[in-house]
């Protein structure tokens, strides 16, 4: 099932749902998280950008991740048990669809495969398999995604990471540029 959305929205809610995948790699904590995100959709028709703010605050009960503008309003949030199952995508405060998790949900809404389990890796700045070919420094292509390393902090962590689809043929063209506030 596909739900339609405008390309804002979908924007947005793709954002939201690739942020989502940092809930992981915390562990049983309680998590607060906040950053900046740019993306960019491209398509033979066109494309769109959006930018804004996401904040995550996790659990080991759920999982609540808030997608903001640029001037901080809620754009969309995804509500999801402490491990990422059982996601519901909410739009203002009517529920846009739901997924057994939220890599499903995003598949079965948007025809786009994005690795939620891999994003702990990845935003650690590691390849999350063996499957992972090397793209120069601070680089790999991993399950139909192109991994960059942009910064890390002065400790060494993981400050800003680009991913964008590494397929050519891929009807929609996804750029995400993640900034983690740590």
């Amino acid at each position: 099932m596909h739900f339609s959305f405008g390309r804002r929205t979908f924007l947005a809610l793709a954002s939201s749902l690739m942020l989502a995948g940092c809930a992981s790699m915390f562990g049983p904590s309680d998590t607060q998280l906040s950053g900046r995100f740019a993306l960019s959709l491209s398509e033979s028709d066109g494309g769109q950008s959006f930018s804004g703010h996401y904040r995550l605050n996790r659990t080991r009960e759920a999982t609540r991740l808030e997608l903001l503008s640029p001037v901080y309003t809620t754009v969309a949030r995804i509500e999801a048990d402490g491990n990422g199952n059982n996601a519901v995508l909410w739009r203002g405060d009517k529920e846009a669809a739901k997924g057994a998790d939220i890599e499903s949900l995003i598949k079965e809404s948007f025809n786009i495969a994005l690795p939620y389990k891999a994003l702990e890796s990845w935003l650690e700045g590691e390849p999350a398999g063996r499957d992972a070919r090397p793209k120069g420094p601070n680089a790999w292509s991993e399950q139909g995604w192109l991994v960059r390393v942009l910064r890390r902090n002065s400790a060494g962590k993981l400050t800003s990471l680009a991913l964008s689809t590494d397929n050519d043929d891929a009807p929609v063209q996804v750029r995400l540029v993640l900034t983690l506030e740590r």
